[in-house]
């Protein structure tokens, strides 16, 4: 799905209103019409507050507004000011003739706020940028004190539509109705905080204009991810389903390595290798039956022979998890050098990267899968600097590098070398631990080897792990949740898919 920054809202309506003729009244309406549908589906509040700002963010809460009296409810109106224009001031006209009380004191609003059951957020929408001050922040703060069920329309107000999240003072809401497409910032990790439940609701933008309106951020939905699914046909073998190569391990950390396998086996790949100190090979072994257990040599170049011969044999390769960082590094460049396949590049995978400094290793059939620490060590910006922007930083370093960057987080973001950025919002808090990632690792690993780009891989990928996570968390709960039973979860989230 879409995801649409602030600017490609004001876009879509104007080309709703010239070349489809929909007037921005009517996409009011419509608005105002989906968010008390959705009301509806929570029987038991009967009081409503609507805080109105001045834009069209406001006009639509005015629709709301006047749907929720006709409708029988007790509705209240709170308004940050009366000078509205164009179609919001439409609708405040629309309201004043009837019996809706209209507040503007900010003394009031305490005492309107403890009548109430519902708070509605219309105060600012997604055209907001820079900080809020002033009486709008007192409101803001009096919603957030509040204690009722806040519902926000479009976008809580105080969060940028898209770009930096600077702003402190933003509406906390319990749900958002995010009208037409979601909005970037909405599904970052943030703005789900901000955002409560997120759900998007069709306007009345005509199909063609969404399907014709380009971008270049995308929601990963089922849609999507379904699509990527590999073929399996029934006439096959384990070559059919591709090679792949995990390089990594060391002494105390066989655990990242034997998950990465167990993955990648479960994700489908006809063939795995597992190249490890030898030190490891006997733990590997009695770990991960399915894999053929490869030592590793530490004179490098009396092992290069035997090693490119491995690296020809597979399509794809994973380097990184429990690897180390000590004197592996000339190790790492030759791989790097010398396998031309599909290369995902994790765990201290990254941090020999970002110790050796040489960006030029990598290459279009790369990907990197960095946590926004390991994303700080390679491009120099702070953690808080990497998550207040996620989405552009990943935009401008996966192109700078020409390769495709999967951003690890609770909503993970997934650039690639033209720049488009897929959001992933699949998975819980059930994944913060360690070993998670090496069975991301895995799963990639396993989805290159039958075939799909770094691309596809990526997105497919980190998809199914996420989903793995939830139904994990649906049937033992999120604490219950372990690295090690995800491949089996994997199973069941390609079997939802298919």
């Amino acid at each position: 799905m879409k995801a649409l920054k602030g600017s490609d809202v004001k876009k879509i309506d104007l080309l709703c209103q010239e070349k489809y003729k929909i007037p921005t009244l009517l996409l009011m309406e419509h608005s105002g019409l989906k968010v008390v549908e959705e009301i509806q589906h929570y029987p038991g509040h009967t009081k409503f507050t609507v805080i109105v700002g001045k834009g069209n963010n406001g006009g639509d809460g005015l629709v709301v507004a006047r749907l929720l009296h006709l409708k029988g409810f007790s509705v209240k109106v709170f308004l940050t000011e009366e000078n509205l224009q164009g179609d919001a001031k439409i609708n405040l006209e629309i309201v004043k003739s009837l019996p809706i009380p209209l507040f503007r004191d900010l003394p009031s609003l305490d005492r309107i706020l403890e009548e109430t059951d519902v708070i509605i957020d219309g105060l600012f929408g997604v055209g907001f940028k820079g900080t809020i001050g002033g009486i709008a922040k007192e409101i803001v703060q009096k919603i957030n004190s509040s204690g009722k069920y806040v519902l926000c329309i479009d976008i809580p107000s105080g969060l940028a539509g898209d770009g930096p999240m600077e702003n402190r003072e933003i509406v906390k809401g319990d749900k958002t109705v995010t009208l037409g497409l979601p909005k970037e910032n909405l599904l970052l990790s943030k703005g789900r905080v901000y955002a409560g439940e997120l759900v998007v609701k069709d306007i009345g933008i005509p199909p063609e204009l969404i399907n014709q309106y380009k971008t270049d951020t995308y929601w990963l939905t089922e849609d999507i991810v379904k699509k990527l699914l590999p073929k399996r046909s029934q006439d096959s073998h384990k070559g059919s389903y591709g090679t792949g190569i995990i390089v990594g391990g060391s002494k105390g950390m066989s655990g990242a390595v034997i998950l990465a396998a167990h993955a990648a086996l479960r994700a489908g790949i006809g063939l795995l290798y597992t190249l490890v100190d030898r030190e490891l090979v006997n733990t590997i072994e009695t770990s991960s039956y399915e894999s053929i257990t490869l030592e590793m040599e530490e004179d490098l170049e009396k092992f290069k022979p035997i090693l490119v011969n491995y690296l020809a044999k597979a399509q794809s390769l994973l380097i990184g998890p429990g690897f180390s960082t000590n004197n592996r590094e000339e190790l790492f460049i030759y791989i790097l050098n010398n396998f031309p396949g599909k290369i995902i590049i994790d765990g201290d995978g990254l941090n020999l990267l970002a110790k050796i400094q040489d960006y030029s290793l990598i290459r279009e059939n790369h990907i990197l899968t960095p946590h926004p620490k390991e994303m700080s060590r390679i491009i120099g910006l702070t953690v808080e600097e990497i998550l207040k922007d996620s989405i552009n930083i990943v935009r401008e370093y996966s192109k700078k590098y020409r390769c495709t960057i999967v951003l690890k987080g609770s909503t993970t973001c997934i650039g690639t070398k033209n720049g488009e950025v897929f959001l992933n919002t699949t998975g819980n808090n059930g994944l913060a631990t360690g070993g998670s990632g090496d069975v991301l690792g895995g799963i990639i690993l396993g989805l290159l080897a039958q075939g799909l780009s770094v691309e596809e891989g990526a997105q497919l990928g980190v998809y199914l792990h996420g989903l793995a996570a939830d139904i994990i968390a649906e049937e033992k709960g999120y604490f219950s949740l372990l690295p090690r039973d995800l491949p089996e979860a994997l199973a069941l989230a390609f079997k939802k898919l298919y």
